[in-house]
């Protein structure tokens, strides 16, 4: 079964009950705006989505969970951190989740448990439907680059005028100071 947006679907939601007999694939293109954490970030001014996310799921019922794969993309716009120039950076990352049903509070004691690798990508859900929009969220947040550069050789700004460097040289004689030692520098021994 293949779904697309527009179909009476709610953006990224499973009905188990179109998955219980066979697998869905939905293939859709999702503004940021359906993904809160990359919104605050866009609004923020860290990132600037230049196209709508583009997701791909696959979703089967097994067993006793329901097993995710999927595949997301988008451009973005980053601020270099080393010359503040922006670049454009394609995001394109692959994911697989187990969606398990949550366990009820009753009878639950607090006993260390082994995890299995299941159990590490495994997401609690409740009721009879599944937003996967935070999980993809979060997918497309864990993509971003921590530090990002326009360029492996990035040069970055002067230190001392701040002229980006990756256009031209300053002129300035830049050094850079051994600051756990430097007050060594001024120390004066009389013998």
């Amino acid at each position: 079964m293949r779904f697309n947006a527009g179909e009476g679907m709610k953006l990224l939601t499973l009905r188990l009950e179109d998955i219980r007999e066979k697998s869905v694939e939905i293939a859709t293109q999702i503004p940021s705006t359906a993904f809160p954490v990359l919104s605050e970030m866009i609004h923020s001014g860290e990132v600037i989505l230049t196209s709508p996310v583009s997701v791909e799921i696959s979703a089967a019922h097994e067993f006793d969970h329901v097993r995710v794969s999927g595949r997301v993309s988008a451009l973005v716009r980053l601020p270099c951190s080393r010359c503040l120039a922006e670049y454009e950076e394609r995001i394109d990352t692959t994911f697989l989740l187990f969606y398990t049903r949550a366990q009820t509070a009753e009878g639950v004691e607090d006993e260390e448990i082994e995890l299995s690798e299941t159990d590490l990508v495994s997401v609690p859900y409740r009721g009879e439907e599944i937003d996967l929009i935070p999980e993809v969220d979060e997918q497309i947040v864990m993509e971003l680059p921590l530090r990002p550069l326009c360029g492996d050789d990035c040069r970055g700004l002067c230190s001392s005028c701040g002229a980006e460097l990756n256009v031209k040289e300053c002129g300035c004689r830049r050094s850079v100071p051994a600051l756990a030692f430097s007050t060594l520098n001024d120390l004066k021994i009389n013998t």
